[in-house]
């Protein structure tokens, strides 16, 4: 085996222990008395056999009593410590999941934005989803490695004495001879790898599978078709355009990986089962080895009949525990490269300054954003998308930015934000380069709504707070100047969206989440408020009602709107039009009206639908 697998591997039990201590120790010696219980039996069974056949009631006795304290206290602290086992076994899956979420949270943004990095972390899931592979296997590997471990140790400490103890018979004088010894225990340890070899095929033929992408490929077909069909807003495409029978297709053929004629059921009815029944027969032939050895010494009294069923137990127990450790190293070494995938993903560095500088928290929120000479290009891109961008404006303001699509306009508010760094110029706050600052400090100054906002299956409460300590006035405030009442919902503010986390949760339409969206950046009271089409999903009526009172929802914040509806612009103090990533136009929508450019092109185009 290569060392790179056992060092990966130690590494990710480091990780197990760091993570959840208590876990892993009663794990450990969870294991270690589980293992220990049929030894005290073995053992005392065979004692109390040996006494009984030379009928000493004293020796009987004690032997009896010995044997029930020690199964109690065994069995006691197994179970003690098989339930604390449990207990964290229900959540091992969720502490594994939450070990990439945290990951992805703490990624620098233009990590989360590649889709290179989505596809290491599809490949983690679809990897652990197909046969539990990385993190999982590890963890079962670990307890597996325990057990065999046990068992062998335990095992050798109850038989070595079947080798030392002398024939009686000089018939079987032979039996004594150290060769003979030498013979058996290779014989047995034989076995016991082919044991593990041919069950080590059966799991790199399933590794296989999913390292040339056959099974995740198949797994993933299932997962998204399997969410598809029960996304209740998907069923009218469903229905309407018979995509069912696209379902059918894809479940019928090869990539179905659960069917009957996939390339892993095709194989485990040739070489794999091949491999299960060269398994049992190498089992097979080891317990009959040792049958026969162990009444072979005790047939010539080289022992007391009682010793027989120790001595079978546990050598049986010695050489399947080495064969699961055979077993186990093998699957180290297969689940490796897992686990390389998974620190592939794990260890993707931040290489974003963070910054030491402290954003100045100013009463009278007197903050001024200026972009001097900004260029930007997405990684691994040529092309500029943001072209020498010069631009100043204090808090206060209400401005638009419009544009055609793919003109610069939310690549423009990712750089403000800091979710990506200008590849040439700089933007300053308040005359400092914002990369200066603290990050986590820096972006407390802005509230955003994107268009793909998501809100979860929480309380409305904890969806515009998003925090754990809530100021509830302030919520219902924020929902209220957000344009919506909070008193509409069965439990007002404690009311749950959607049915996922309650029977009684609400299902709200796409302008509802729009508003709880927007009473969300209202709650975060930060200086900016960037909106990014703000009234896509609202009805016209809704929409003039956001605008009319928009010197209200934002006081004295800058508001910055994206949008395309140029109507919004006419609330607005400064409007600035991108065209393929340059500010071809500023100014207000009155000026902007009197030029023959973009912004009066674009509204005369939109003003015709009205007319």
């Amino acid at each position: 085996m290569k060392f790179e697998a056992i060092k990966i591997t130690l590494r990710t039990w480091k990780l197990l222990f760091k993570r959840t201590p208590i876990y892993m120790v009663a794990l450990t010696l969870g294991t270690l008395f589980t293992s220990l219980l049929p030894y005290v039996t073995i053992y005392f069974s065979a004692r109390l056999l040996n006494a009984i056949v030379i009928f000493d009631e004293d020796l009987i006795k004690r032997e009896l009593v010995l044997f029930i304290a020690l199964e109690a206290l065994f069995r006691l602290l197994s179970f003690i410590f098989k339930r604390i086992q449990d207990f964290y076994d229900e959540t091992m899956y969720h502490h594994d999941m939450k070990l990439y979420a945290d990951k992805m949270l703490s990624l620098d943004y233009e990590d989360v934005d590649d889709q290179k990095v989505h596809a290491l972390y599809s490949d983690v899931m679809e990897n652990q989803r197909l046969g539990g592979y990385g993190i999982i296997t590890a963890y079962i590997n670990f307890e597996n490695l325990l057990k065999a471990s046990f068992d062998v140790l335990i095992g050798l400490f109850l038989s070595i004495s079947l080798f030392t103890s002398n024939v009686s018979d000089p018939a079987y004088s032979f039996l004594d001879a150290p060769i003979i010894a030498f013979l058996v225990v290779l014989a047995m340890l034989s076995l016991s790898f082919l044991v593990s070899f041919f069950v080590s095929k059966i799991e790199d033929e399933w590794a296989r599978y999913a390292k040339e992408g056959t099974g995740t490929l198949g797994n993933r077909y299932f997962s998204f078709f399997s969410k598809y069909v029960s996304d209740p807003a998907k069923a009218p495409d469903i229905r309407m355009y018979e995509q069912g029978s696209i379902l059918s297709k894809i479940f019928d053929d090869d990539r179905n990986i659960f069917g009957s004629n996939s390339l892993i059921a095709k194989k485990s009815r040739g070489i794999l089962g091949l491999y299960r029944v060269l398994s049992i027969l190498a089992s097979s032939l080891l317990s009959a080895l040792i049958y026969f050895f162990v009444l072979l010494k005790a047939y010539a009294g080289a022992f007391q009949i009682g010793s027989l069923t120790q001595y079978v137990a546990s050598i049986t127990k010695i050489f399947l525990g080495l064969a699961k450790m055979f077993e186990v190293l093998a699957s180290i070494k297969t689940n490796a490269a897992f686990l390389k995938i998974v620190y592939q993903y794990l260890d993707i560095p931040s290489k974003k300054y963070r910054g030491s500088l402290t954003t100045e928290k100013r009463l009278d929120n007197d903050y001024e954003i200026e972009f001097r000479n900004v260029s930007f290009k997405y990684p691994d891109s040529d092309r500029y998308v943001l072209k020498n961008i010069s631009f100043k404006f204090k808090v206060g303001k209400k401005l638009a930015i419009v544009g055609k699509n793919g003109s610069g306009k939310t690549t423009f508010i990712k750089l403000l934000c800091r979710l990506y760094d200008p590849s040439k110029g700089e933007i300053l706050l308040n005359g400092i380069d914002i990369k200066k600052y603290r990050y986590d400090e820096y972006l407390a100054i802005f509230s955003l709504v994107f268009q793909d906002f998501k809100l979860f299956s929480f309380k409305l409460k904890d969806n515009v707070a998003a925090n754990t300590m809530i100021d509830e006035e302030k919520v219902r405030m924020s929902i209220i100047k957000a344009g919506l009442d909070p008193k509409k919902f069965k439990d007002e503010i404690d009311t749950y969206l959607y049915k996922d986390m309650s029977d009684d949760g609400v299902l709200i339409s796409g302008g509802e989440a729009q508003k709880i969206a927007i009473a969300r950046a209202l709650y975060k009271d930060a200086p900016f408020i960037i909106l990014d089409e703000p009234t896509a999903a609202l009805d016209p009526i809704s929409e003039a009602e956001i605008y009319e009172r928009l010197n209200e929802l934002v006081e004295d914040k800058t508001a910055i709107y994206i949008s395309h509806r140029l109507s919004s612009c006419k609330f607005c103090d400064e409007i600035i039009v991108f065209d393929d990533g340059m500010i071809k136009e500023f100014g207000t929508h009155h000026d902007l009206l009197k030029r023959d450019g973009l912004y009066k092109e674009m509204w005369a185009a939109q003003a015709a639908y009205y007319h």
